[in-house]
């Protein structure tokens, strides 16, 4: 139902006159998924994968009675998953190739997400889970991608924008029975996590700040009753949750100040802290 269609400027004294129009779209996507892999070794599986998927289309670029209401989304992958130490060290490495039909980028002149055309992301990705003794749960996860798209002008493509060439993460977890009280253990958990955010394209010669966010978890558990506490951003970092590049002017008396291109940021949430309870039925 979009309420702004056929919108008709008026004077800012008066509400603009607005005729509004309802539009549907229904679409069917088979999306197959198939998964082979061989254990060569008792330590060593490679594997390979080929899936497909969808991604929805903005509604307001879709025409009334549309059939095709998303972009076909197909990935390949190859790779092989590594078991040592009794499975108390699992890693995996792959390479990827990701295909979008539509990319969506967003259009400051439009106000919103724009559909352009077809993008590839190709790159790797690592992973290790290690587990060195009982309690202890740490896993890492590395990948490094790089993101085209095809312009609805032939020949010319660009950077996908706020997609981050290389990620790393990494979650460590503890556990375990701190005391005995009436017969039932008191037990306890502590984890932290770690994410770094390599500079993102946010236009072909533009990149944004590289960011690091740390996260904590702490919770006691005593028969079916756990608490806990969840931080968020623990070392207050100010940092960009998405950021765009175009050109603006925000000046309240017109001529003041030119317009001119400019970052244009979205705050990440600052510290947060959540207490939490669990019961255990």
């Amino acid at each position: 139902n979009d309420r702004l269609f056929g919108a008709a400027p008026t004077p800012t004294a008066q509400p603009p006159s607005l005729t509004g129009a309802v539009r549907s779209a229904t679409g069917i996507a088979l999306s197959p998924r198939a998964t082979v892999e061989y254990q060569l070794t008792q330590w060593l599986t490679p594997a390979v994968s080929y899936g497909e998927g969808f991604r929805s289309l903005p509604a307001e670029s879709l025409a009334d009675g549309a059939t095709h209401a998303y972009s076909k989304v197909r990935g390949a992958e190859a790779g092989a998953r590594v078991r040592l130490l009794g499975e108390r060290l699992v890693g995996t490495v792959a390479a990827f190739e990701t295909w979008v039909q539509n990319e969506l980028v967003f259009e400051a002149e439009a106000g919103g997400l724009e559909t352009e055309g077809a993008s590839t992301r190709r790159g790797i990705v690592v992973s290790v889970v290690a587990k060195p003794w009982r309690g202890l749960l740490v896993s890492s996860a590395f990948s490094y991608t790089h993101a085209r798209f095809d312009t609805l002008v032939a020949g010319v493509s660009h950077d996908v924008p706020n997609v981050p060439p290389v990620v790393f993460r990494t979650d460590a977890n503890l556990r375990g029975v701190l005391a005995t009280l009436d017969a039932t253990p008191l037990s306890g958990r502590v984890g932290v996590g770690y994410t770094f955010l390599a500079p993102r394209h946010l236009a072909d010669d533009v990149r944004g700040a590289a960011h690091h966010v740390l996260n904590a978890s702490a919770s006691l558990r005593y028969a079916f009753v756990e608490v806990g506490v969840e931080a968020y951003n623990v070392l207050g970092l100010r940092y960009a949750d998405d950021a765009q590049v175009y050109v603006s002017n925000w000046s309240l008396r017109p001529g003041e100040n030119a317009a001119s291109t400019a970052t244009h940021l979205t705050a990440a949430p600052p510290t947060t802290l959540l207490g939490t309870r669990a019961l255990y039925l």
